[in-house]
C-alpha cells in the first residue's frame, strides 16, 4: 500500500477484522500539548468499502495516518522503518 506515496508492505489484518466483525476503524492520535500533558484526537471512523475490497479497505487505513500526521507532522514517532519491508513487485 502506498504511504505518502512511497510503496510500503502494510498488513491487511485490520481491514479482515473489521470487515468480518462490522466494527468500525477510528482513528486516533495522541498529541502532546505542553506541560506534561496530552490532548487524544478521534478522527470520524474510515468507511467500510460497500464491496468489502481489503486492499481498498487498508489504504484507506494509511491515508488516515498520513492526514493525521501531516496535522502535527512535528510529533511524528515511529517506532521502526517503515519503509524498509517493501511489497514484492509483480513481474510479467
Amino acid at each position: 500500500m502506498p504511504f505518502f506515496g512511497v510503496p510500503a508492505s502494510t498488513s491487511k489484518g485490520l481491514a479482515v477484522i473489521s470487515l468480518r466483525t462490522g466494527a468500525p476503524v477510528v482513528p486516533v492520535f495522541i498529541r502532546r500539548i505542553g506541560g506534561g500533558r496530552h490532548r487524544v484526537e478521534f478522527d470520524a471512523p474510515v468507511p467500510r468499502p460497500d464491496d468489502g475490497d481489503v486492499l481498498s479497505y487498508t489504504a484507506a487505513f494509511n491515508r488516515a495516518i498520513e492526514s493525521g500526521i501531516r496535522r502535527a507532522p512535528e510529533q511524528w514517532f515511529w517506532m521502526h522503518e517503515r519503509w524498509r519491508t517493501r511489497p514484492r513487485l509483480e513481474t510479467s
